[in-house]
């Protein structure tokens, strides 16, 4: 009775025995069903089956962003570029030199820049005087080239341009003892020519279109 009094007391002993003491032993809760295991998809289509295989291998390249082409660069507009002022015109003139050319250097600054004259004998040899459209008057003083010259008149004769034509006249006041010449000719009044030769008191000039 001792070893079955023990086991009792352990919860060892039988059926036969537990009842036979009144004691009713609770059943333990019945194990619950397992429940479906739930895959994750690991692509667009459902759920993963035991027959799929595994995702299509992307390719490493179509991971890379391409990089834009560069936008062409416009070309600079000529508007763009900055201004230069404008160079000095040559001007080709036979002068004194054994019939060498001989070029001189001509402003532009002047818009209505029609001729000039180039000193080719005189004081003021090598001097270029620039003639403008409509009357330009040749004198000591006052007048619309000046030409430092005492033998020269103050106001000895004009040069008028009208419609890509030149005429020079000499100032009706002084002509008789201070002429103007052309060529060699005394004149009042004459057409210029391009490579005319003019010569006012004691001063030789060349006269050149523009």
């Amino acid at each position: 009775m001792a070893l079955r009094d023990l086991l009792r007391k352990l919860g060892l002993a039988s059926g036969d025995d537990a009842r036979e003491t009144g004691v009713r032993r609770a059943r333990l809760p019945q194990r619950a069903a397992d429940a479906p295991t739930i895959r994750v998809p690991l692509h667009p289509g459902g759920l993963e089956s035991p027959a799929a295989g595994p995702p299509p291998a992307i390719a490493p390249a179509s991971l890379v962003r391409p990089n834009p082409a560069p936008a062409p660069i416009p070309a600079a507009s000529p508007l763009a570029s900055p201004m230069r002022a404008p160079a000095a015109r040559p001007v080709a003139s036979h002068a004194d030199a054994g019939g060498a050319t001989q070029y001189f250097q001509v402003p532009t600054a002047v818009g209505d820049l029609v001729g000039v004259l180039v000193a080719t004998a005189g004081p003021l040899k090598g001097q270029v005087f620039t003639v403008s459209d409509g009357d330009t008057r040749l004198g000591r003083e006052g007048c619309e080239i000046t030409l430092r010259s005492q033998r020269i008149s103050r106001y000895h004769a004009k040069i008028v341009h009208v419609e890509g034509a030149f005429v020079i006249e000499a100032n009706p006041e002084v002509s008789a003892r201070n002429p103007t010449v052309v060529n060699e000719q005394t004149i009042d009044a004459e057409a210029l020519s391009d490579g005319d030769v003019i010569r006012l008191g004691d001063c030789t000039f060349k006269f050149r279109t523009i």
